[in-house]
């Protein structure tokens, strides 16, 4: 085949494309055949529905007699041994009450605190931590924590029904050991479960009748400074209770 015939066979095969995709292009879209036996039987199923009554009542009967219900006279899936570990309760080695204290004057003490509840077990340790508030709240400026009109100035924690008081007969002649601390309200709220659940559990000495947590105000700066007192009994090992807890630098008051 010559040059010029080769060239007149490639010019008629790119015409031939050309047209056809032209063609293509012109040619309108026609979309693909609609399935409409789907539809006519859903509109037929709806339509017997709706004029038959009593088709409609037993579909929702039969769906409601499908629908998992709730037994409460059932037997519980939580075996016995459980249930039973569960509702037993950790009794303490000492009753443990908590008191809330109030801003008042010398004359009328007796009357600055509240008692809130006793504890006696672990169980009930751990519904007071969850209801009485944290130590925290007291290391704000601007937070007050009030029982009806009073504020309340302070938590304590004291043993076998002893009072937070110095004329309690085991308070007298006894040892407070005075801490001021300047912690954040994490640190504070931890410091004061740590204390609680150190009475709590008997890892405290005999000598320790109470622990309170009052809040003070700097003089100077008028921020909240937290004060903890560990109120010992009168044949209490003072000296041994500061070297145990070097980091409170404790001040001894008579009282």
């Amino acid at each position: 085949m010559s040059r010029s015939m080769e060239t007149v066979h490639v010019r008629k095969t790119y015409k031939k494309r050309e047209r056809r995709r032209y063609a293509h292009a012109k040619a309108p879209h026609v979309p693909p055949p609609e399935d409409k036996s789907s539809t006519r039987t859903w509109h037929r199923k709806s339509t017997t529905l709706a004029k038959d009554g009593a088709s409609a009542d037993a579909t929702r009967s039969s769906f409601l007699a499908r629908r998992p219900t709730f037994d409460a006279a059932a037997p519980s899936s939580v075996p016995r041994a459980i249930q039973e570990e569960h509702e037993q309760t950790h009794p303490l080695s000492h009753m443990w009450t908590m008191y809330a204290h109030h801003q008042t004057d010398s004359a009328s003490y007796n009357k600055s605190y509240v008692k809130l509840m006793d504890v006696t077990t672990c169980e009930e340790w751990g519904q007071m931590m969850q209801y009485v508030p944290g130590a925290g709240l007291f290391a704000y400026r601007n937070v007050h924590i009030r029982i009806g009109e009073k504020d309340v100035t302070g938590l304590s924690f004291f043993r076998d029904g002893v009072t937070p008081e110095w004329e309690h007969p085991a308070n007298l002649g006894g040892t407070t050991l005075a801490s001021r601390l300047r912690l954040e309200p994490c640190d504070a709220t931890a410091l004061w479960i740590d204390v609680l659940c150190e009475c709590a559990r008997g890892a405290t000495s005999d000598d320790v009748v109470g622990v309170h947590l009052v809040q003070k105000w700097h003089a100077l700066r008028r921020v909240p400074v937290l004060r903890l007192d560990l109120w010992l009994t009168s044949d209490a090992d003072v000296d041994g209770v500061c070297h145990a807890n070097p980091h409170f630098d404790f001040v001894r008051v008579r009282r």
